[in-house]
């Protein structure tokens, strides 16, 4: 299931502030909320933190899966708040804002020694959703991530965040904090229906963007676009993930990536939409 956001990313270029446009920017979900991760590698071995994430305000119950080198457990998250968070970013470049939506961390504990490999929300509801209509659908199946999400994978002068968020799944939980219950469960069936249980979405064929005729760069310049992909590889959506600054660069790296072709990801063995990274970069010469 998809639906849309539109917002605006507040650009800033040598002091000086430009708002892109609306339409040159957008977001896709594919489940109610996602879930990340973190080991804590501390005195507390067995501590544990996650944090649930979207593209909208709103209260989510979740299912969450999580594996590790040695098992199989389910964590249960009950009406967890996810609030705005409005990130300052920076690259050796350029400065903007991205609009964060993220619950406080959540805290569960595994057996001693256990690594976690791997986590999805494997079914969810919304409440308060007043963007993507999520509300309205229920209990939601969702699929775990194939891997390659924009998200984790970001090469190439990755942008800082330099205004720290209240609270994150990297703190340790406060006194008032409640661990939450890992309870094992069995190794999907699905895992081992295939060698390849996990793979991302791909570009097929990458079309390069054209140079803006009345652009000029002394340097290189990247642009970064996160692309929506659909199980069959559709382009379902696409949104400014970096900016340059420069926007007529930024949206002919936007073009770009909707006009290039895709392949679909793979997830428990299973066709399954995915988000992709595409990478203009803009040379002088």
């Amino acid at each position: 299931m998809t639906s849309t956001l539109r917002f605006a990313v507040l650009i800033v270029l040598a002091g000086v502030s430009v708002l892109a446009p609306r339409q040159a920017l957008a977001e896709a979900e594919f489940c109610p909320a996602r879930v990340s991760v973190y080991d804590f590698n501390t005195e507390q071995a067995t501590l544990h933190s996650l944090e649930l994430t979207a593209e909208s305000e709103r209260r989510v119950s979740a299912n969450i899966i999580v594996q590790t080198d040695k098992g199989w457990y389910v964590v249960q998250a009950i009406n967890s708040k996810i609030e705005r968070d409005v990130a300052h970013m920076q690259t050796s470049s350029v400065k903007f804002d991205r609009v964060l939506y993220h619950s406080e961390p959540l805290y569960f504990r595994l057996p001693a020694g256990e690594t976690t490999t791997r986590a999805w929300v494997t079914d969810a509801f919304s409440n308060g959703d007043a963007v993507f209509g999520w509300d309205a659908k229920g209990d939601v199946t969702c699929l775990p991530d194939p891997g390659g999400d924009a998200t984790t994978i970001d090469k190439g002068d990755p942008p800082t965040r330099v205004n720290a968020p209240a609270r994150s799944m990297f703190d340790l939980p406060s006194s008032g904090d409640t661990i939450l219950e890992a309870t094992p469960i069995e190794q999907p069936a699905s895992y081992t229906a295939c060698a390849k249980p996990f793979s991302p979405a791909v570009v097929t064929h990458a079309l390069p963007p054209d140079y803006p005729a009345q652009s000029f760069v002394d340097a290189n310049i990247t642009v970064k676009i996160a692309v929506a992909i659909g199980s069959n590889g559709s382009l379902v959506d696409a949104w400014i993930y970096q900016p340059s600054g420069i926007l007529d660069m930024d949206l002919a790296a936007l073009k770009a990536a909707q006009m290039s072709r895709y392949a679909g990801a793979t997830a428990l063995c299973a066709p399954a939409p995915g988000v992709y990274l595409f990478r203009a970069v803009f040379s002088p010469d």
